[in-house]
């Protein structure tokens, strides 16, 4: 963030989210994914993608795969 990147984080429990919000503080809690399913996912990449004004991923480090990739890599941002 200091950077200027816009950030959205994903996670597999909701006990992980107050971790990332203590460790980065500018954190939304909208930006952060607490993953359901995979057929979940993608929608909730973009409601965390639409809470921080934006229409797509230029970077996602993906480091799960399974049903995980594709919902992310469906929300990459054009171009």
């Amino acid at each position: 963030q200091k950077l200027g990147v816009k950030v959205v984080a994903a996670v597999g429990s909701a006990s992980k989210v107050a971790v990332l919000l203590e460790r980065f503080p500018d954190l939304m809690p909208e930006q952060i994914v607490v993953r359901t399913s995979g057929s979940e996912f993608e929608g909730q990449l973009r409601a965390a993608l639409a809470a921080i004004g934006s229409e797509g991923f230029h970077v996602n480090l993906d480091a799960v795969l399974g049903d995980y990739f594709r919902p992310g890599w469906n929300c990459m941002a054009p171009g």
